[in-house]
């Protein structure tokens, strides 16, 4: 047996399955790259498209370290500032707003992360939209005092923002408006249901 040309062919061998495993790596590198310009360019794509099919409804304002959205409409006093329910951007009023605007000043806003408002690194607490709120009126220039309507979720946040900037609200209106205490009159059925819910946001968390 000769065994000079068996360990001869050894490091060749292994020079060949080297460049199999750098070309298979680098062609796995290429592809993600590839897919990744993709996802970019599909993004911004979508993006443009979306301005055209939904434009802006409002006006931007630079609110400490995040940009909302407000769409002011009307004259008079007092002005009447709407806060929608959780998952709801300020189109949730797009049929109310019209009809309150013909005989006084109204506004609509995003909260961050919501419609044309930008996301915030402060907590989703309504103490802290209760402040970005009174930040964004400040920052647009509206004036009070405001009469606040808080649907569902926005419930929360009117009644807090009324008890932390009283002299600035003259009235509030809840609009089916949620309540710290709600879960404990749901009838049995609702309750379970509500509890699994829960139950189920928690473990997603």
């Amino acid at each position: 047996m000769d065994t000079s040309s068996s360990l001869s062919s050894t490091p060749s061998t292994g020079k060949k399955i080297w460049r199999w495993t750098r070309r298979i790596i680098l062609s796995i590198l290429a592809l993600v790259v590839v897919l990744a310009i993709a996802g970019a360019i599909y993004e911004l794509v979508g993006e443009h498209r979306d301005a055209k099919r939904f434009p802006q409804r409002g006006k931007t304002f630079q609110v400490g370290s995040v940009a909302l959205n407000m769409d002011c409409t009307g004259s008079g006093g007092p002005t009447v500032i709407f806060d929608s329910g959780l998952g709801v951007p300020a189109n949730g009023w797009i049929l109310v707003q019209p009809e309150v605007a013909k005989f006084t000043r109204v506004c609509s806003y995003d909260r961050a992360g919501y419609g044309w408002s930008g996301e915030s690194s402060g907590p989703r607490t309504s103490d802290q939209v209760a402040k970005e709120l009174k930040d964004l009126l400040t920052a647009s220039g509206e004036k009070g005092p405001y009469i606040l309507v808080g649907h569902s979720f926005g419930g929360y946040n009117v009644r807090v923002f009324a008890d932390m900037y009283p002299a600035d609200v003259v009235g509030v209106v809840l609009v089916d408006a949620s309540h710290e205490d709600q879960e404990n009159y749901l009838p049995p059925s609702l309750k379970a249901f509500s509890d699994q819910n829960t139950k189920e946001l928690k473990k997603q968390e």
